[in-house]
């Protein structure tokens, strides 16, 4: 009796340390499922934590593309006024007259102050050329120099002076004249000619006030 019970105890026993061992042998694959799950876990934070830090550097990029775009559309804008602006210069510049049109008569005018300086250079160059030395006959009562038939006119205007020549006897100081072309003047003083070698009278004149001057630097023609 006693050798049964005691075997039935051992097995009892025996049962139990079996059940204890399944347990724990579910225990150990429960703790390394655990264990898995966990490593799983953390690669998959690791994962979405890459994943964020992509999608930040995405949102940035597209941010800096996007103020990219944005400079191009603002480029694009600049680029198409000044294009606008440049087609109405050059359609303002084909409706203008040319430069040589506007100019054409400032030419004429220089070519004939040209001529004009050329002439009183020649008179000058001559009036001052050295004449050879020769015999002096003996002196006489110099004879009477004739009186020239002509005077000059120095007109003095807002934009410069003219030099006229004029016909007769230059008038005397304080004497209003009247010119060819309907300008009237009034003469100021009479003296020599500003010419080298020119023996007639200029009267230096000046412009009248309220009677509109001609844009002339320097004049010299022949005036009735």
């Amino acid at each position: 009796m006693f050798f049964r019970r005691r075997r039935a105890e051992t097995r009892e026993r025996e049962s139990k340390v079996e059940a204890m061992q399944r347990l724990l042998e579910q225990f150990e694959r429960l703790q390394a499922r655990v264990a898995e799950i966990q490593s799983d876990l953390r690669t998959r934070e690791s994962a979405e934590a890459a994943l964020r830090s992509q999608l930040s550097r995405a949102q940035g990029e597209l941010a800096q593309a996007r103020e990219r775009v944005a400079a191009l559309h603002e480029l694009v804008g600049r680029l198409s006024a000044e294009a606008a602006a440049e087609r109405e210069r050059r359609k303002a510049a084909e409706e203008r007259p040319s430069l040589h049109e506007e100019l054409a008569p400032l030419w004429t005018h220089l070519a004939g102050q040209r001529e004009l300086l050329a002439g009183l250079a020649a008179r000058l160059e001559h009036a001052v050329r050295p004449r050879p030395l020769r015999e002096l006959p003996a002196p006489q009562a110099p004879a009477p120099a004739p009186e020239p038939q002509a005077h000059l006119l120095f007109l003095t205007t807002h934009e410069g002076y003219e030099l006229l020549e004029r016909d007769g006897a230059a008038p005397v100081a304080g004497t209003e004249i009247a010119l060819a072309d309907g300008r009237r003047a009034e003469v100021v003083k009479v003296g020599p000619s500003p010419l080298p070698g020119d023996r007639r009278r200029c009267a230096f004149a000046q412009l009248l006030p309220g009677l509109e001057p001609r844009v002339t630097l320097l004049g010299h023609r022949r005036s009735a």
